[in-house]
């Protein structure tokens, strides 16, 4: 009998305790399962950024990033960028962008953004995106940084407050290929194909100073025998407003210093030309120069991918296309 009694009581413990037991466990999992979520992806603001945009300042509110960790950022719960963290003071993280997964989400980016940080591998993390494709016209393989190891690593985490600029930095470096107008031996004003190089800087807030340089060879000019080099020197201010699609559009106005060379031209060793011919040769290539003409246009740089432009020059001096890196 006593058996009997210990068996029942038993069977009674068992059939009573185990839907706690068991709400207890699910309980706990889903606890858990929450917590790590809380631990793995948090959120925080992004307060500053550099002005190539490979350096941030985000807050630290939950103080879930420490001097070298590994982080990547995320918009909306789409990788964005994976990031190292340089440096911890107070309640701020200045990271260092190391590679780029959507260049559309990635022109987004700006002050006062809120941004979600998964800290450590992410390799879970690249598949929430399809890497395939890219919406904003760009295809990144998820691999390919976009920036230099060395220089991101050498970078200065200072940042200077150049929020109002359109564009961030000081520095434009651009290469250029064009066409300028000059007379042939006709008379008959025709386009020479013309090389040329600029830097511009930013001396206030959108306001650039540009100076460039060109040459352009004009074959058969002063005579069908002979060449002129014109080169070119433009002094030239601009001020940028922002388009849509990352496109800055920049009025300028300046002066145009041209200089014609012609070695050869009015060379009396050519027996069959006269005195007047030879003399017209070198009022022809003087007639090209010109000291300080003025000159005024628009500049159109459409951003390719960070640091990069795609230029176009429309003006009374030249029409180009080029590229352009700001640093």
């Amino acid at each position: 009998m006593l058996r009997l009694i210990k068996f029942l009581f038993a069977l009674w413990l068992t059939i009573y305790m185990l839907p706690s037991f068991a709400a207890s466990a699910v309980d706990t999992i889903s606890s858990s399962k929450a917590t790590l979520g809380e631990i793995e992806l948090f959120e925080e603001t992004i307060e500053k950024i550099s002005p190539t945009k490979r350096v941030l300042i985000l807050t630290n509110d939950n103080k879930a990033m420490d001097k070298g960790d590994f982080i990547t950022i995320l918009y909306k719960k789409q990788p964005i960028a994976r990031a190292v963290t340089a440096k911890i003071i107070n309640d701020k993280a200045g990271i260092k962008i190391l590679k780029i997964y959507s260049l559309k989400l990635w022109g987004a980016i700006d002050s006062e953004l809120k941004v979600q940080i998964f800290r450590g591998d992410d390799s879970g993390l690249v598949a929430l995106q399809d890497k395939k494709e890219d919406k904003s016209g760009g295809v990144i393989g998820s691999e390919d940084d976009l920036y230099n190891d060395e220089a991101i690593l050498n970078e200065n985490l200072d940042l200077e407050d150049h929020d109002k600029r359109k564009i961030k930095t000081d520095n434009l470096l651009s290469f250029t290929y064009g066409k300028i107008s000059a007379p042939d031996i006709d008379g008959e004003t025709v386009r020479y194909t013309y090389w040329g190089g600029s830097w511009a800087y930013q001396m206030w807030d959108d306001l650039w100073a540009e100076v460039a340089i060109g040459q352009s060879v004009l074959r058969g000019y002063p005579d069908e025998s002979l060449d002129t080099t014109l080169t070119g020197f433009t002094i030239r201010a601009k001020y940028t407003f922002a388009g849509p699609f990352d496109i800055f559009i920049k009025p300028y106005g300046g002066v145009l210093f041209l200089t014609a060379k012609s070695p050869s031209a009015g060379d009396g060793s050519d027996t069959s030309k006269g005195e007047a011919a030879l003399t017209k040769e070198i009022s022809d290539v003087e007639a090209l120069e010109k000291k300080g003409a003025f000159i005024f246009g628009v500049t159109v740089l459409k951003r390719l991918v960070p640091g990069w432009f795609a230029r176009l020059d429309l003006g009374t001096d030249v029409l180009n296309l080029g590229i352009t890196v700001e640093f």
